[in-house]
């Protein structure tokens, strides 16, 4: 889901899960402990000369003939979410129990309600004055698409270690979506943010595989981030990427096993 706020303005963009959904990896079998697990997450492999990070969405004229999009396998220890008071001010993201109210994402009634009910949560996150939702994207296990554009059909876990948005892709979003008429906004804000807000809308099977994990941000080093470009039709949209160099500097945590009753808010950009 999508949301924007002002004042202190938050943008907010979320996944609802279906039976599964990440940002990260995991591989092999594991198990949740106090101390947490070992396992992979895919970083990015940086381009040669001449050549660009990212991909195209389906085909169009905007399409770029430079891309590459290489993951490096990296082995790395992640504790548990659950077991730090994480606040998205400090560490970006922020655990909370707030029960799914949807099930059914064809129903505009339905999801207008559901959205209702996800601006309460950022706000009470964020401390936003106004938060605005303004899409939602269906994430399901098994599913190789990583973009669904309606808003409707599911889409696979993107499964790169990323931040959706750039310092200067994330005004261009903004002032995007105020254009287009998805977000009410008379001027620009001085202050906003763009929030994901993850959930699992499955009522009877927790997340166990391809669960979220989070880096704290205020462990990142970014010396080592560069733009991985999203080529839309009409569009370029640009995610942060670190490659697997700093990786001993970042405190990761896994949110494996959430159900229904649980959300996670992660600021993306601010």
């Amino acid at each position: 889901m999508c949301a924007a706020g002002v004042a202190r303005s938050a943008l907010a963009s979320a996944a609802l899960v279906s039976r599964g959904s990440a940002s990260l990896v995991l591989r092999g079998a594991f198990s949740m402990q106090a101390a947490g697990i070992h396992t992979g997450l895919n970083y990015q492999e940086r381009p040669p000369s001449g050549r660009r990070t990212g991909r195209n969405i389906g085909e169009h004229a905007n399409m770029a003939h430079d891309l590459q999009d290489v993951h490096v396998l990296t082995d790395i220890d992640i504790g548990d979410a659950r077991g730090i008071a994480a606040k998205l001010d400090k560490e970006g993201f922020e655990l909370r129990a707030a029960t799914s109210g949807c099930e059914d994402f064809q129903n505009e009634t339905a999801i207008a309600n559901f959205y209702a009910a996800t601006s309460d949560v950022v706000k009470a996150c964020s401390g936003a004055d106004r938060v605005a939702v303004f899409d939602h994207t269906l994430r399901k296990s098994g599913v190789s698409d990583l973009n669904s554009l309606d808003g409707k059909s599911a889409a696979g876990a993107v499964v790169r270690v990323h931040c959706d948005y750039t310092p200067s892709s994330g005004p261009v979003r903004l002032a995007a979506l105020a254009e287009g008429g998805q977000v009410d906004l008379p001027k620009a804000p001085s202050r906003f943010a763009f929030i994901n807000v993850w959930r699992n809308i499955d009522r009877e099977h927790p997340v166990l595989t391809n669960p979220l994990a989070v880096c704290a941000a205020d462990s990142v080093d970014l010396s080592d981030a560069w733009p991985y470009l999203m080529m839309y039709e009409k569009r370029t949209g640009a995610l942060v990427l670190l490659g697997a160099g700093p990786i001993q500097a970042l405190s990761w945590c896994l949110q494996e096993g959430s159900c229904c009753a649980q959300t996670t808010g992660v600021k993306q950009r601010h």
